[in-house]
């Protein structure tokens, strides 16, 4: 155990030891001297004691046989004034006190009347008990028989005054030797001491005073072999520092020299140490980072919304390996900027294989990722290209299915719609779904245009129309706990634009409003009116020139968008959904269409309180065509036509609506039955309907080979999607007519008409 209380210096704890040895000696002696000699006392004392109560208790016998009691207080009273007795009992055999005497000191001895608590008991021989104040001594009192007891009590105060007075005296003397012994050590240590400080003073200043040596001789051969020591270090202290001088010279030259930054801590990762390379890449000069926390001075960006933090070194510290980082990681500067670097860490270990620091390794990949970004950047946009011409291949497979799979539905819902009047309810279903079918060939045409990143067809409209459908549509299909408020104004004008993507860009902003109410409800709301934006009259965000615009405004009380998201909404892929509820694809699409008709769109929210999204469309003077929309006729005829198709739906739809208007029609499935049938006709058919893409043989290819038989025949291509041939293309093989899928049964019934029309002015 380490004694904190000792001194610290030498001669001090010399003296200090001494000085404990010679008290405590002494103390021991005084002890052991006045308890032996206050043993002998107590001894004596006994003796003295047993012999005046056998005295006593003879002549308190002699007195008893004659019963006078008297005489026996009389002689105690006497008795009790000898040196220590405090008091004098006699009690005799039956309980009686005979004589209760009590002397205090410096008083006279009394009687004392009261009872005195000794009670009588049968003794053979004298009792002594001992205790630290007095001693009592218990003495039987016989003549012939056990007649009393004599109880006396004898004070020990004089005994231990005396054992006090010793200890006192040998302390006294003790002291005086203590003091003595000091002085006399003072004395002989003085110059020891004297020496001891030069030495220390030297060894002290031994790194400052480089080629300092002790000349003086000193009076021990023990000093004298320390100053031959000390000398000796000096030389050795110099000679290793001027090695340590010219390998730091060495070792700064080598760190300075390496193109990687390197920085060097003590283990508690405060920076003793940085080259000239990591100067460059932190921004810290090597005096203004040494003994600042490495974490403090090298700092990595965080995730977004989170703030920058340090490097630690704890790592390779408590592992005792190499820790490396070969992910690129962007650090902060002094100045703020980001630099890309890779690093790694490692502890600085001692000839012990102690860990004493840790130094990390940055090396700079800015520039190299520069370029790695524009690679992956170049072949990013290669890739985009090849999904595109992808997506374009798809979407015309798409397209073809899609068109051939909305011929039927279109087609019977018209033939619906014509077998009922106006105004029954079933009417106004086949009149939805035709709309509905229509916006969605429509749709597949934008998919196709987009695919090839064709221009649209801006046409003159009214958004209010639009507005109006999309919400009946919102109605049946979103939950009743979100309410639809909405705000039309009729009155709005008119704007240049293509109805589909118009339809597309308020059904993307409305389905994205509904999941943002879908758990906890909320109100939708719907917003058409006028603006105009005068010169310098309205917010910097908007980029649109002066003048009157119809604005669309779309809100949702949902959760609302946070600032760092905002920001990224109409990135392509960007989403916050999930992998199964959105592509990321939407707003993007939606901001790109806002752009092609020089509108724009803007964006409000704060989490929690909802989103308002408002679009902005130029009006246009030129208006749209607002005939009301006439039922159309169908005409009909009694001419043989041939139909071909692969398919069975298409061609049974086909057939139904031909023979219904007085057509005598068969069908084909396939183009090689096709061309058998019409070889063995023997020109009986005035008219050949066909598809295009079929297997075996295209309509196309079907077309040439009918006009080499039959010139006169006139043909009509049908096609749901076809990258080899156009309108243009057909015209040249000499097919009269290019019709795209899905068919509408009035302009069908009318090309049919027409073709026949022309062929017989033809003749």
């Amino acid at each position: 155990m380490k004694l904190t209380l000792l001194p610290r210096k030498l001669y001090q704890k010399v003296i200090f030891v001494v000085s404990l040895i010679l008290v405590a000696s002494n103390i021991s002696y005084s002890v052991y001297i006045g308890n032996h000699h206050a043993e002998n006392m107590v001894e004596q004392k006994k003796k003295s004691a047993l012999l005046i109560a056998e005295n006593l208790a003879i002549f308190i016998a002699n007195r008893l046989v004659v019963a006078d009691f008297a005489g026996i207080d009389h002689y105690l009273l006497q008795s009790a004034r000898l040196p220590d007795i405090e008091a004098i009992t006699v009690v005799e055999f039956s309980g009686t006190v005979i004589s209760n005497i009590r002397h205090e000191k410096g008083k006279a001895p009394e009687l004392v009347y009261e009872g005195s608590g000794v009670k009588f008991r049968e003794l053979t021989a004298p009792e002594l008990l001992i205790n630290d104040m007095n001693m009592v001594v218990v003495q039987p009192v016989k003549a012939f028989n056990h007649l009393a007891n004599l109880q006396i009590v004898f004070s020990l105060e004089e005994i231990k005054a005396t054992r006090r007075h010793f200890w006192y005296d040998t302390l006294v003397v003790g002291l005086f030797w203590l003091v003595l012994t000091i002085l006399l050590f003072l004395y002989i240590l003085r110059l020891p001491i004297k020496a001891f400080l030069d030495l220390s003073q030297f060894a002290r200043v031994l790194g400052d005073t480089k080629g300092a040596r002790i000349t003086e001789r000193y009076i021990t051969e023990e000093l004298q072999d320390l100053a031959d020591s000390l000398n000796y270090a000096a030389e050795k202290i110099e000679k290793t520092e001027r090695e340590l001088v010219a390998e730091r010279e060495r070792l700064d030259t080598t760190m300075h020299s390496i193109s990687e930054g390197v920085v060097a801590t003590d283990t508690e990762e405060r920076i003793i140490l940085l080259n000239r390379a990591a100067v460059r890449l932190t921004g810290w000069s090597a005096e203004q980072a040494r003994g600042r926390k490495i974490s403090s001075i090298l700092k990595l960006e965080g995730r977004p919304g989170e703030d920058p933090r340090g490097i630690g070194l704890e790592p390779a510290l408590i592992s005792g390996r190499i820790v490396e980082h070969n992910e690129p990681a962007i650090m902060l500067d002094a100045a703020g900027e980001k630099r890309s670097i890779i690093y790694s860490e490692a502890p600085i270990m001692n000839n012990d294989f102690q860990t004493i620091g840790a130094v990390i390794v940055m090396r700079d990949i800015s520039e190299s990722r520069k370029i790695e970004e524009e690679k992956r950047s170049l072949e990013e946009q290669l890739r985009q290209a090849q999904k595109m011409e992808a997506i374009g291949t798809l979407a015309g497979g798409i397209a073809h299915d899609f068109n051939n799979v909305l011929t039927p539905i279109l087609g019977y819902a018209e033939l619906i719609e014509l077998n009922l009047q106006p105004g029954d309810r079933n009417h106004e279903f086949a009149h939805e779904i035709i709309n509905a079918s229509k916006r969605a060939r429509d749709l597949v045409q934008q998919i196709l245009t987009f695919s090839r990143q064709a221009g649209h067809e801006l046409m003159p409209l009214a958004i209010n129309t639009i507005a109006k459908e999309v919400i009946k549509l919102l109605r049946s299909t979103i939950p009743k706990t979100i309410e639809i408020r909405q705000q039309i104004n009729n009155d709005c004008g008119f704007i240049l634009g293509d109805p589909t993507q118009v339809h597309q860009v308020l059904m993307n902003l409305c389905t994205n409003a509904y999941h943002a109410m879908r758990e906890k409800g909320g109100v939708l709301g719907i917003k058409l009116t006028q603006v105009e934006i005068a010169k310098n009259e309205y917010p910097a965000e908007l980029t649109l020139d002066p003048g009157r615009y119809v604005c669309l405004e779309v809100s949702d009380t949902g959760c609302g968008i946070p600032a760092e998201i905002r920001k990224k909404i109409f990135e392509p892929y960007f989403t916050t959904k999930g992998r199964k509820e959105g592509t990321g694809l939407g707003l993007s699409v939606v901001h790109g269409i806002m752009k092609a008709m020089n509108g724009h769109i803007t964006v409000y929210s704060e989490p929690g309180e909802g989103t308002v999204f408002r679009l902005y469309f130029p009006k246009t003077t030129v208006q749209e065509d607002e005939a009301p929309p006439v039922a159309p006729e169908l005409l009909r005829g009694n001419e043989r036509i041939l139909l071909v198709d692969d398919e069975t739906q298409v061609l049974e739809l086909e057939k139904k609506v031909l023979e219904s208007l007085g057509y005598r029609v068969e069908t084909c499935s396939g183009s090689l039955a096709a061309l058998t049938v019409l070889e063995q006709s023997q020109g009986k058919f005035d008219m050949l309907i066909t598809d295009m893409t079929m297997p075996e043989m295209t309509g196309a290819q079907l077309a040439q080979r009918v006009i080499e038989l039959f010139p006169a025949m006139p043909i009509i291509l049908c096609t749901g999607f076809s990258e080899i041939i156009n309108e243009e293309k057909a015209r040249a093989i000499g097919i009269r007519r290019y019709i795209t899928k899905p068919i509408i049964i009035s302009d069908f019934t009318a090309a049919i008409r027409e073709v026949f029309a022309e062929a017989e002015a033809a003749e």
